[in-house]
């Protein structure tokens, strides 16, 4: 999940993720806003997915599916990578 930001510039609806640096638009009304916000960050994702397995055709490599829960507990940050729970202090 990703944090959308919107702000109101003139007439236009300015958008980005916080979270994904890049992933910035505009949209006459909040929902185009909305609607072009996530068209851009299915882009990045999708090309930078492509770029990362471009780079590493040749390489040994392991993919896996990481699932981030950045929630903030007594002792810091928890996160789970690979099926394993991550503390940050």
């Amino acid at each position: 999940m990703f944090t959308a930001v919107y702000r109101k510039s003139g007439k236009w609806w300015a958008a980005y993720a916080e979270e994904v640096p890049g992933v910035n638009t505009q949209g006459a009304t909040l929902p185009e806003a909305r609607a072009n916000l996530k068209e851009a960050l299915a882009l990045v994702l999708e090309t930078n997915r492509e770029l990362a397995r471009e780079q590493e055709r040749d390489l040994d490599c392991i993919r896996e599916p990481v699932s981030v829960d950045s929630g903030i507990s007594e002792s810091g940050l928890s996160f789970r990578a690979g099926g394993r729970s991550l503390n940050a202090q």
